[in-house]
């Protein structure tokens, strides 16, 4: 997981400013995962805004894989974008080695798109 995420090697007070910052979906912005019991960081998303498409990426810590959290996730994040009518498509890009990825995403309802860059791209259209 730690190789995809951009807070790693942050010290603690700049690791803080970074998660204060305010949210600008163009920007892009990475949001964490944490267990509610345990309160133990299981993973993130980020999100950014091309026009009126949205990406979307995730990780998940290994421990926590193949759970539901993060299915339970993207349902959420589908729900929510789908109350801003500007935005008609969520798109993610996944590893083609990454089956279990690719399932996910076809189990909420995302459709193959195409091959770019290594990567199968998915959408969510609305």
């Amino acid at each position: 997981m730690d190789e995809y995420q951009g807070f790693k090697g942050l010290d603690t007070m700049t690791f803080a400013q970074e998660l204060l910052q305010p949210i600008d979906l163009f920007a892009g912005h990475q949001f964490a995962v944490v267990s509610n019991d345990k309160e133990i960081l299981i993973g993130d998303i980020y999100l950014q805004r091309d026009a009126n498409k949205l990406w979307l990426g995730y990780t998940m810590n290994p421990k926590f894989a193949r759970q539901g959290y993060m299915h339970k996730i993207i349902q959420a994040v589908i729900s929510e974008i789908h109350l801003d009518k500007t935005v008609v498509a969520i798109l993610a890009g996944v590893e083609i080695a990454n089956e279990a990825s690719s399932n996910l995403l076809k189990k909420l309802g995302f459709k193959y798109l195409e091959t770019e860059d290594g990567e199968d791209i998915y959408i969510f259209n609305y």
